[in-house]
């Protein structure tokens, strides 16, 4: 089950980056 703790941080960061305008 250590994708899922790689996916965990992965995800975060692509929310962060959809909050920012292009």
């Amino acid at each position: 089950m250590h994708i899922i703790i790689f996916i965990i941080p992965f995800s975060l960061f692509a929310n962060r980056r959809s909050q920012i305008p292009v």
